[in-house]
């Protein structure tokens, strides 16, 4: 989201994308590319708490994307899916310290309601009405921030993939309420965002969108947990293939 230089762009189109990709989705990619809409990857510690509230329980709890409540008729209706999940650096070199508060990840509000909301304004008056608002800014953006005890939350743990949804309705479950954690561990984010495909008959008539394929897609990645067996190892193979495919193409890059 920050401007990037034209050649740094061109190697991750050309290098890195074809290299994570087959790394996480094997040849499901070309299955699922389609949808794909936007990466992000981050190793910056990103906190949720000011030199005030850091270490604190005070979260800057939002809804990703622009949300808005699933209409299933409405087949104009563009609506994102997310994925994400953490790899926490002390998780990787000590299992056990999995489930410390310190190395949690993305924080949840243990009760989500089930319908979503039609705008971020009913969503903050909803949050207002429940939990105690800091009122704390960000670059002089209005950016509320909300007080909630730890038995109210839930903090994935390093490894745990997540979807969160930008459109709901009282059958498809919550938009998924979250933050950044707060204190924030040395971590690797990974963030995917796939669309549903909006499309028209030859008289410009909408017809049903094609829907983002989560089980599809956590299928292709399942792979990744499965450490030692053939899959697990033939999956790393082509990923070995892919680079070593692209090193010359690399090497014209500074």
């Amino acid at each position: 989201r920050k401007p990037v230089t034209e050649d740094f762009q061109e190697f991750c189109e050309k290098i890195y994308v074809p290299i994570i990709t087959r790394m996480f989705f094997g040849d499901g990619w070309e299955q699922v590319k389609d949808h794909w809409g936007s990466f992000k990857s981050c190793t910056i510690k990103v906190c949720e708490g000011d030199q005030n509230f850091l270490g604190d329980n005070v979260f800057h709890m939002h809804i990703d994307g622009r949300v808005g409540l699933l209409q299933k008729r409405n087949y104009s209706q563009r609506h994102m899916s997310r994925l994400l999940f953490s790899i926490v650096t002390d998780v990787v070199e000590h299992e056990d310290h999995k489930t410390n508060l310190e190395n949690g990840t993305t924080v949840y509000p243990i009760w989500q309601p089930r319908k979503g909301f039609q705008s971020n304004q009913a969503f903050h008056k909803y949050m207002q009405a429940k939990y105690y608002e800091c009122g704390l800014k960000n670059s002089g953006l209005p950016r509320p921030h909300y007080g909630i005890p730890e038995d109210l939350v839930y903090r994935a743990v390093s490894g745990e993939v997540l979807f969160h949804f930008t459109h709901s309705d009282d059958k498809s479950g919550p938009q998924a309420i979250h933050s950044e954690p707060n204190p924030c561990p040395d971590r690797h984010l990974y963030v995917f965002d796939w669309n549903n495909i909006v499309r028209k008959d030859e008289d410009g008539k909408y017809l049903p969108s094609i829907e983002v394929p989560e089980d599809e897609i956590i299928e292709y990645m399942h792979v990744l947990s499965q450490f030692g067996t053939n899959a697990f190892k033939e999956r790393l193979r082509k990923v070995k293939n892919t680079a070593l495919e692209l090193i010359s193409i690399a090497e014209q890059y500074p």
